[in-house]
């Protein structure tokens, strides 16, 4: 027990159940609140939180590895994009040039047309060729808009995986945590009071049940 002012005589137990390792306390001692008296031993939490560390490191090696691979295959693909973007990209400009082309000859052909130098067909041949050309611009920049989209997909599809992995990994460090918060409140016997020991009444060695005394 425990001398405390006024006389009062009280106990320091256990929270956890387990075998008493070491007392760090003797008869004689002058303790403070908070002051650690005594270790219980705790095979099964430690045992679980080995399990959880092991599983965690497992777990960032394999979030590492996936992560570098996935941002290596997404580094290609964008790549890969970027070259036809910018292949179409010439096509259009090309193009635009050849409807510039067009567009230039159609005033001359409408006054050849007009003093009827050349016929009708071939002034909506050229207007023709140009509306041609113009979708064509239409059809490029639709391809540059589904490479945008298709890079976009890639991107928010690794984001989200490895948000995911992300995620699970902090619940299992939040886990060990928890196991590491358990074994030090069931293996660290603190007095919750100042005083003077009196006597020991559970020695190293010896089971405990929970909210067994130690003093």
């Amino acid at each position: 027990g425990v001398v405390v002012r006024a006389g009062n005589l009280l106990t320091v137990s256990t929270l956890g159940q387990g075998q008493v390792a070491r007392v760090l306390v003797k008869p004689g001692d002058k303790i403070a609140p908070g002051q650690l008296i005594a270790l219980v031993g705790q095979p099964e939490i430690v045992d679980r939180i080995r399990a959880a560390r092991a599983h965690l490191a497992d777990m960032e090696f394999e979030f590492d590895r996936q992560k570098e691979a996935v941002h290596g295959g997404v580094k290609l693909e964008l790549a890969s994009s970027r070259r036809q973007r910018d292949a179409i990209e010439q096509q259009i400009a090309a193009t635009r040039q050849q409807i510039e082309d067009v567009s230039q000859q159609i005033p001359p052909y409408e006054d050849l047309l007009a003093r009827g130098l050349v016929t009708r067909q071939q002034l909506l041949a050229l207007k023709e060729k140009k509306a041609g050309l113009e979708t064509q611009v239409t059809t490029l920049q639709s391809q540059i808009a589904q490479l945008s989209a298709v890079d976009f997909k890639a991107e928010n599809s690794a984001k989200q995986s490895e948000l995911q992995t992300e995620t699970r990994l902090a619940e299992l460090r939040r886990n060990v945590r928890l196991l590491e918060g358990q074994l030090s409140l069931n293996s660290e016997v603190k007095s919750p009071y100042s005083g003077q020991v009196i006597e020991i009444e559970s020695q190293p060695g010896s089971l405990v049940p929970p909210g067994a005394p130690i003093l």
